[in-house]
């Protein structure tokens, strides 16, 4: 049998060049009759030839040299063995490729110059690399005609390709990302020739070489070229994303750029660097280019270890944040991060680790906790945040360094102070926070140090951003009529309650509204309650809804209310049940901004069976997942079945996502519940839209815009720097709480504005 077949020059130029016109096969049909059996390990078998061949001293060797190249490989079961062997005609312009039978050899090869060639394990060649190859250019294509420059493969749709690549050693591979930029986007339309898939073909070759994909995981940038392309690949995030970049390296934002959106920030850091030399920072806060920046000036502030937990609400984070803190040394900075794991059993889901950040290998002891689904959001971050802020402070005691906690939620601080008022030991806490594997390095003395005496010498205390921190620490500073350490704070200060109130009220409409008209509906027509109305937030949100409320009405709830009028003519109450069934009939959005569940099963009930509205919005503005937790755990016992009925009416419940419709990104849950008779004429329908899942909707866009965050952020890390500053210099700090305007003026952070 002899098969020959003319060479493309667009598909195989690297022959084509070298003068091979023609690939000739042969073999005799004893041989061929094995085909159907030995199918997959001739592909295989030819696959690696025509890899080899494109190494040049292979190549060389076949054409320069007159010397036929041999391979060998047996079938499936390992029974039949064959030789495949290569020689290069000239006179012909042919490659002729000759199958044996190792029992039934025909060649005499002693009469012949030859070289065998061993595959060996250096290759880990990709099945059906063609279709592969076909599939990633229609994608880079198809996304190239919407003007992007960015494409994301991913393992659900290239099973083999990725199974490759980790079997290689990229083990945690987990995305593809290939990168071109504007001016490639004609190049790439117009690619009417095979050309650009020629070269994609090339590049999957490379990966194929284990000597290749380990290069790419020792941190080396590779480049690829050839007559019309290049490409640069390196691996990043952990080994997790391999960027494939077309014809020049990547860009990665320098974290440089993130403060520079921030010139407050920028310039204050430039004055005081140097400030947190030899104190460690535990930070928790929210994934925000404002926040990048903030890490930026920590560093420059030369604190010697930085960890971030970040809060992560719905939402997504930008690949480009990722690639800028993964770029930062991990030997002085780590991140760490919770995500929303669903659960068909549950309404709110479960928090796990992400995977996204610094590695979680070590962290299986809090994992394991966290993998029961046991714990609501507040609860999971808690044990997050004591469980790595305590291996943290192991080290700094150690070393004798200090540490500070600076924190958005009061996620922390109360529980470290709480702890150590009740005189608990360091064994006791490191138990609470699950961390057995620390407690059992410790010695027994040290173990049973009380917590405050163990902390004191090397504890600078806690910085706290939110109102609900503060309320937090409050209720602990009540409860025992002090603090264990100080609580700085900037929570109730004249920016936060004024100018930043403001921003975020504004944040939080304009997120509401984007959601609304993604559903077909217009925020005007809406009658709104505000909770916690009398708020800095809840009251700048009141104006807000005021000038946007057309066709619908604004009433407020707020403890604070004491029946006397308010300065805005809107119904105003201390509960929601107290501004008259009348209008709760016609509620149809919630908006909370209390940092507390207020509204009762009780009028949730009435709500569901009385109400007029057959669409009902909860939005909130506020930290944590508590602003509608009655709500949340009413559809959870509808959901679970713990109930069937709502005062004697049969419910029924369906659950589907709120989605973007242009980005196809989910913006929260809608539950419909059926009430009354099956498909019957007295049957009640309610859309529950539980916007952000819950949590703070203005998260899912830009949360606070960095011309209003620059101002507050300054006033953060100088009250932080303050704090290092009284404790370094051995200055009396009052373990209480102390708020910026309050009991520390800005005169004594050195702004005089």
């Amino acid at each position: 049998m002899s098969v020959a077949h003319r060479l493309d020059s667009g598909i195989a130029p690297e022959l084509t060049d070298f003068g091979i016109q023609t690939v000739q096969f042969q073999a005799r049909l004893s041989v061929a009759e094995d085909f159907p059996a030995t199918r997959n390990q001739l592909q295989h078998r030819m696959q690696a030839v025509f890899s080899l061949l494109q190494y040049p001293e292979q190549l060389t060797v076949l054409l320069d040299g007159g010397t036929a190249l041999v391979f060998t490989f047996s079938d499936e079961t390992g029974d039949r063995h064959y030789r495949l062997v290569l020689e290069f005609v000239p006179s012909s312009h042919f490659l002729r490729i000759i199958m044996e039978d190792e029992a039934d050899l025909h060649l005499d090869l002693a009469r012949m110059s030859h070289r065998k060639v061993s595959v060996g394990d250096d290759f880990l060649f990709l099945p059906d690399r063609e279709r592969v190859v076909l599939e990633l250019f229609q994608s880079i294509h198809g996304v190239s005609h919407n003007q992007q420059t960015e494409y994301d493969e991913i393992p659900q749709r290239q099973k083999a390709l990725f199974a490759n690549l980790r079997k290689g050693g990229i083990a945690d591979l987990g995305k593809i990302k290939f990168h071109w930029s504007n001016a490639d986007l004609q190049m790439i339309l117009d690619n009417s020739d095979r050309s650009m898939k020629w070269f994609l073909d090339k590049v999957l070759f490379l990966l194929e070489h284990r000597q290749v994909l380990r290069n790419l995981a020792t941190g080396r940038l590779l480049h690829v070229k050839d007559r019309s392309y290049s490409a640069f690949l390196d691996l990043s995030q952990g080994g997790k994303v391999l960027n494939i970049s077309f014809n020049r390296p990547r860009k990665i934002r320098e974290m440089d750029a993130y403060v520079d959106r921030m010139p407050r920030v920028r310039d204050w850091v430039e004055e005081a660097e140097g400030k947190m030399a030899g104190v460690r920072v535990f930070l928790i806060h929210h994934m925000t280019a404002e926040i990048l920046g903030m890490i930026h000036g920590m560093d420059r502030l030369a604190t010697p270890f930085l960890h971030v937990l970040f809060v992560k609400y719905q939402g997504l984070v930008p690949d480009s944040f990722l690639e800028s803190i993964g770029s930062l040394p991990a030997d002085r900075f780590q991140f760490h991060a919770l995500r929303h794991v669903r659960v068909d059993s549950s309404i709110e889901g479960a928090y796990r680790l992400s995977n996204q950040y610094s590695p979680i290998a070590r962290l299986q002891e809090l994992e394991t906790v966290l993998e029961t689904g046991e714990r609501d959001f507040f609860s999971a971050m808690r044990l997050t945040a004591g469980h790595l802020f305590f291996r943290d402070a192991v080290k700094a005691r150690q070393k004798g360094e200090s540490i500070l906690l600076v924190e958005d939620g009061g996620y922390l601080a109360p529980e470290i102070n709480r702890l150590s008022l009740e005189e608990r030991t360091l064994g006791e806490t490191l138990s609470n926070f699950k961390l057995t594997s620390i407690t059992e390095e410790l010695p027994v003395e040290e173990k049973e140090m009380k917590l405050k005496n163990w902390l004191e010498s090397f504890f600078v205390g806690s910085v706290e951003h939110t109102r609900n921190g503060y309320d937090y620490l409050e209720e602990v500073e009540e409860r025992f009529h002090t603090l264990a350490f100080p609580a700085a704070t900037i929570a109730v200060s004249d920016l936060k309650r004024g100018e930043e109130a403001m921003g975020t009220s504004t944040s939080i409409v304009h997120a509401v509204e984007s959601i609304l008209h993604g559903q077909g509906k217009m925020l005007c027509y809406r009658n709104v309650v505000v909770l916690g109305s009398r708020g800095a937030i809840g009251s700048n949100l009141v104006c807000e809804f005021q000038n946007r409320l057309s066709e619908g009405w604004i009433a407020g709830v707020d403890t604070a209310v004491d029946h006397s009028p308010g300065k805005r003519e809107i119904p105003e109450t201390r509960t929601v049940e107290e501004l008259g069934e009348s209008r709760l009939r016609d509620l149809d959005l919630f908006v909370g901004v209390t940092g507390k569940s207020i509204l009762s099963r009780e009028f949730l009930n009435w709500l569901l069976l009385n109400g007029e509205k057959p669409n009902l919005y909860f939005a909130s503005g506020s930290t944590k997942t508590v602003e509608f937790a009655s709500l949340i755990q009413l559809l959870q016992d509808i959901r679970s079945g713990a109930i069937s009925s709502i005062d004697g009416t049969k419910v029924r419940l369906e659950t589907m996502d709120i989605r973007d419709p242009q980005t196809g990104v989910i913006q929260g849950s809608q539950y419909r519940l059926s009430m009354g008779p099956k498909n019957g004429k007295g049957e009640r329908v309610r859309n529950i839209y539980l916007l952000a899942g819950g949590m703070p909707v203005n998260f899912l866009y830009y949360g606070v815009p960095s011309e209003m965050f620059d101002r507050v952020l300054k006033q953060l890390m100088q009250l932080s720097c303050w704090l290092v500053e009284q404790h370094k210099t051995g200055q009396p700090v009052p373990a209480k709480i102390l708020a910026v305007d309050k009991e520390i003026s800005l005169q004594e952070l050195g702004d005089e504005s």
